[in-house]
């Protein structure tokens, strides 16, 4: 092998490599729609447990709020399947966050539900198994600032088990805008710049 072959195979590979960071990264709406969504519901939570609202049921919301994030992202996933070819490595995403999100429907309501354990870990379980999603990702992403929020959530998610109160709903509120909301606008607001230029 020559040293023009080399720099050929090593340009072809970086190539493939950017094609299918963007590929899977995409435009950054579906993890903004979900950390809006969990947001949203976790404030709503807060303030109901916080002044013990008897007007509605918070389980109602959540059910709401999640029926919401799964259209529109199953309503996402028809859109752009058709629209590209989908890499190997953006299937291999999709399929851990979709099963991030599986999981955390189940444990956030049939684990209460059961009697698993109590309402109150559900967000301290939920900050865990999206941990190992980041984490999981991070090298595929090629980006450290997911392992670090990785490492996050990891951490908070100790903090919620070490004291089970109902402040950590803000906790957790605040690390889905600084870990999910924020870097997800920033994503979006790339691309959009990217698709206009």
């Amino acid at each position: 092998m020559t040293a023009n072959d080399a720099q050929e195979q090593l340009e072809f590979i970086k190539k493939v490599m950017e094609e299918t960071r963007r590929d899977i990264t995409g435009d950054g709406v579906d993890f903004l729609r979900w950390g809006i969504l969990s947001t949203i519901g976790v404030f709503l939570t807060y303030f109901y447990v916080l002044f013990r609202w008897p007007d509605f049921h918070i389980w109602i919301i959540w059910v709401v709020l999640i029926g919401l994030g799964w259209i529109f992202s199953i309503r996402s996933y028809l859109k752009t399947r058709k629209a590209r070819a989908t890499s190997y490595t953006g299937r291999l995403v999709g399929r851990i966050y979709g099963g991030y999100g599986v999981a955390s429907t189940i444990l956030g309501f049939l684990g209460p539900m059961f009697g698993a354990y109590s309402p109150n870990y559900i967000v301290a379980v939920i900050s865990a198994i999206l941990g190992a999603a980041y984490y999981g990702t991070s090298l595929i992403f090629g980006s450290r600032w997911m392992a670090i929020f990785a490492v996050g959530w990891w951490c908070c998610s100790i903090i919620m088990f070490a004291f089970p109160v109902i402040h950590t709903l803000l906790l957790f509120g605040v690390m889905m805008i600084c870990f999910q909301v924020i870097p997800a606008y920033t994503i979006y607001r790339v691309n959009r710049k990217a698709v206009k230029s």
